[in-house]
């Protein structure tokens, strides 16, 4: 007669069970944040977990970030420069109004300049003449090029007078309907810029 096998310790199943269970939870945590963040952040479905990611458009690729500033001869755009590459990664892939609002006010601290007016100011070193600061009509319509960033080690003097900045996340949505794309403001803020009191 063969003996029958231990009985299954009853704690050592709850252990078991309870293994098993860790996966599944974890990833139904994962996915219900990913979720809310879609829905409160704007955060595209590609990240953060990418549940839903193929069943839409709406990826980082797909969104974008602008800037403007308003001058006496009107709204310039502006050319977010390079080291802020991660913010302006970050805006795009969940915009929140905090991120924007920083963005701006970080812009709008800055001085900004033509970058003809660059050029020219170079020209100027290189070839000795140190006559009197060169004044560039604006570009014709439809050549408007965006303001460039005045470095901090650089001086301030050939700055553009900038009243506000506008710093705009827009992506774009495909209209099933047509099968066509279309852009969508999501968020957007302005910072105004006080004249500094004169002694």
């Amino acid at each position: 007669m063969t003996a029958r096998p231990p009985a299954p310790d009853p704690a050592d199943r709850r252990f078991l069970f309870r293994r098993a269970a860790i996966a599944p939870i974890c990833l139904c945590l994962v996915a219900g944040l990913h979720a809310f963040r879609v829905a409160t952040c704007g955060q595209t479905q590609w990240k953060g977990g990418g549940f839903g990611m193929f069943s839409t458009v709406d990826s980082e690729a797909a969104r974008f970030v602008r800037a403007f500033a308003l001058t006496v001869d009107g709204e310039r755009p502006l050319a977010i420069p390079a080291h802020w590459d991660k913010s302006v990664a970050e805006l795009r892939a969940a915009p929140t109004q905090a991120k924007l609002d920083a963005l701006a006010r970080r812009m709008a601290a800055m001085h900004w300049r033509r970058p003809d007016e660059h050029l020219v100011r170079e020209a100027q070193r290189l070839t000795g003449s140190i006559e009197s600061p060169a004044h560039l009509p604006l570009p014709p319509i439809g050549l408007d090029r965006s303001l460039e960033a005045i470095p901090s080690d650089q001086p301030a003097d050939p700055a553009i007078g900038v009243s506000a900045v506008r710093v705009e996340c827009w992506r774009l949505r495909l209209d099933a309907s047509t099968s066509s794309l279309h852009t969508e403001k999501l968020r957007e803020a302005t910072v105004e810029i006080r004249a500094e009191a004169t002694p």
